[in-house]
């Protein structure tokens, strides 16, 4: 999960970003772990962090997390990585918002077909919501085509990955 803020270094302003983990815990409390603030977000930073946060929580490379981010550079491969076991998902506000970014995609009823598609369980159901949405539009069919389906909808989640959260909007919650 990521933060992104402007820090400033001896009088002169850099760009830094703020890279933070937080945990979901069985009443649904939200928490956070650990953060760090780096100069960008790049697959050794994001190993870095990861290999810190395994070392520090005393976790073993074969842990069953479930990582949910907003598609940052880098934070794929060093979860792979770091956590080959893991889940990753995408934060499907943050892919509804890249949608938006086409005039066309806004509105209740594609933001509906959108959310119906992601919270689908089984492969019946996700092939009959998106073909709704192939019907609806079929540019925005092939855009959420190129997104890799195991990381926004729930129906591919394996077994051992016990959580069903499609956002992360924790992260929100820190940029106040």
């Amino acid at each position: 999960m990521l933060l992104k803020r402007k820090l400033t270094k001896r009088g002169k302003q850099r760009r830094m970003v703020m890279i933070q983990n937080s945990r979901v815990d069985g009443n649904n409390g939200i928490y956070p772990i650990a953060f760090v603030v780096v100069e960008s977000e790049t697959t050794s930073t994001w190993t870095w962090f990861l290999e810190q946060l395994a070392q520090d929580l005393d976790l073993p490379s074969n842990a069953n997390f479930t990582f949910i981010s907003d598609r940052q550079k880098g934070i794929l491969p060093a979860v792979s990585k770091v956590f080959p076991r893991a889940k990753h998902t995408y934060c499907i506000r943050h892919i509804h918002e890249n949608m938006k970014a086409n005039a066309k995609w806004r509105g209740d009823k594609i933001k509906g077909l959108f959310w119906n598609t992601a919270s689908t369980t089984t492969t019946p159901w996700f092939d009959h919501v998106m073909l709704d949405i192939k019907m609806e539009d079929k540019k925005l069919h092939d855009w959420l085509k190129r997104i890799t389906v195991k990381h926004w909808t729930r129906y591919p989640f394996i077994g051992w990955a016990k959580c069903d959260i499609l956002l992360n909007n924790i992260c929100k919650v820190f940029n106040r």
